[in-house]
């Protein structure tokens, strides 16, 4: 058995996930999270479906794609893994890491974002955004000028009624396309690939990674533009972004959803300020982000 953490979890593992940070098995602490290899019981009702398979119910989730295998999330607790015969190398830790992982999270009753993450002045900055939208790409420019990653592509929110908002820290890895490489000062072939059949590169981000969790300062909603710009986005408009960029919502639908999760997140759009941020098409312009949110962190929060 491997020992890790991430998302505040002490996760034990039947597969190595070298993403993680380790915990040394002599001082191993008590597992919050399990992943396990093993038999899912439950199976498609075709023999061979096309693209992916789910079935979701309040506590469990169960995902199954012919190139990947089956996968079983329950209570938030547990991650059962039964690879596909002909699944590629590394194919199954990438979906722990991601929609297992973020479907866990949710279980936790932790408020999860499609979205990448930086610290910023102790605090956290958040990058959401649809596919291809340029988050890992704008989390990636501000670690270039020295802003440790606090998370990449799914970042977990824990929300109460006394506390502000806190951002629990994934690991310490970005996910890029190839012409993004360049923001870090490599090139495409000195990253992992995540797949075989996908263009996405996996690097190490570990300069200033830290376990603990940090306050969510604010969230950046990605959109389309030529020039880099920031615009207050107001109440009215929030609660919808956070349910379309809502990591979990993407897998587990309406029936996963609980209630908490709609009322954490009216939370969240009460209590953090919320930006449109233009996205410029031509890669370099990004160079330029990191003025642009510092001048915008420091600035005073606007009034909703």
């Amino acid at each position: 058995m491997f020992s890790y953490c991430a998302y505040g979890l002490n996760i034990c593992s039947d597969l190595p996930l070298p993403e993680l940070l380790c915990h040394d098995l002599g001082t191993a602490p008590v597992p919050d999270a399990f992943v396990r290899l093993g038999k899912v019981k439950l199976r498609p009702r075709e023999e061979r479906p096309r693209g992916g398979c789910f079935h979701v119910t309040p506590d469990e989730a169960y995902f199954f794609w012919e190139e990947f295998g089956t996968y079983l999330v329950r209570g938030g607790r547990e991650s059962i893994v039964e690879p596909a015969v002909r699944a590629r190398e590394g194919t199954p830790r990438q979906v722990i890491l991601g929609v297992a992982l973020g479907v866990l999270l949710h279980q936790r009753g932790l408020l999860t974002l499609h979205a990448s993450a930086v610290a910023v002045d102790g605090g956290a900055v958040a990058f959401a955004g649809g596919k291809r939208m340029g988050k890992s790409t704008r989390a990636a420019a501000l670690h270039a000028r020295g802003y440790p990653i606090v998370a990449d592509d799914v970042v977990a929110v824990s929300l109460s009624k006394t506390e502000e908002p806190m951002v629990l820290p994934g690991f310490p890895y970005l996910k890029l396309w190839p012409d993004a490489a360049a923001i870090l000062g490599d090139g495409p072939g000195d990253w992992a690939g995540v797949h075989p059949a996908v263009e996405k590169r996996t690097r190490p981000a570990l300069r200033g990674f830290s376990k603990g969790a940090l306050p969510l300062r604010c969230i950046y909603i990605l959109t389309d533009g030529t020039h880099q710009g920031v615009e207050p986005l107001y109440s009215q408009g929030i609660f919808l972004e956070l349910v379309r960029h809502s990591y979990a919502l993407r897998f587990v639908g309406s029936v996963g959803a609980s209630v908490e999760h709609f009322r954490q997140s009216v939370r969240l759009a009460k209590a953090v300020p919320f930006y449109y941020l233009n996205r410029p098409l031509a890669l370099p312009e990004m160079l330029d982000l990191a003025h642009l949110v510092e001048a915008n962190t420091a600035a005073p929060a606007f009034t909703r």
